[in-house]
């Protein structure tokens, strides 16, 4: 499921970019110089998925809990984007060339007429769901976390790496006998145990 909403974010700012530009060709360079464009931004560091259209952490999955808690992050963030998308959508509609006339500027002329009760219920409700899920998601990246970037993670790895560097020489503690018991409960995810190294 998580994949069909990127690729539904992913549509939608395609069919934006198509409506924008005066022919097909032009539409598909925006969207190819985006997906380049994110890349490059990735990598110099701006990766706030706030900010970054489609901008999701990953979610990792395991064996003995599944997605865990992450998935709520990540549904958080694609809520938040697809407030967006539906603002896009609702602005491609309005712009959409209707008749010969297919030049940019006398189609937003003619927004003010195409306006409709629901078009503006359905901007107003995005808009808010938007604003409400950008600050839960901004509290919990920027206020309850540290967020960091690639560039600040390398660093901080970097950095701690040279600080214990000193140490690689030392001998390091082995195990050499193990005894355990463990008992496996998978109905109430619980593992229980006991023993000695």
């Amino acid at each position: 499921m998580p994949a069909a909403i990127d690729g539904l974010l992913i549509a939608i700012l395609a069919v934006f970019a198509q409506v924008l530009s005066p022919n097909k060709y032009v539409g598909w360079g925006i969207i190819f110089i985006w997906f380049v464009g994110s890349i490059f931004l990735n990598n110099m560091g701006y990766s706030n998925p706030l900010y970054t259209y489609d901008g999701t952490p990953n979610v990792p999955l395991s064996d003995f809990v599944g997605a865990g808690a992450f998935w709520k992050g990540a549904a958080v963030l694609q809520f938040y984007w697809l407030c967006f998308a539906a603002i896009l959508a609702v602005t491609a509609h309005l712009l959409w060339p209707r008749g010969t006339d297919l030049a940019l500027r006398s189609r937003f002329s003619h927004v003010r007429q195409r306006l409709t009760a629901p078009a503006i219920a359905i901007v107003g409700i995005a808009a808010l769901g938007m604003g409400v899920s950008g600050a839960y998601a901004y509290y919990n990246i920027k206020v309850l976390n540290r967020y960091q970037t690639s560039d600040e993670l390398e660093k901080f790895q970097a950095d701690y790496e040279r600080k214990y560097l000193k140490y690689e020489k030392l001998p390091q503690p082995a195990v050499t006998h193990v005894v355990l018991n463990g008992q496996l409960y998978p109905k109430q995810r619980l593992l229980i145990v006991d023993g000695r190294y």
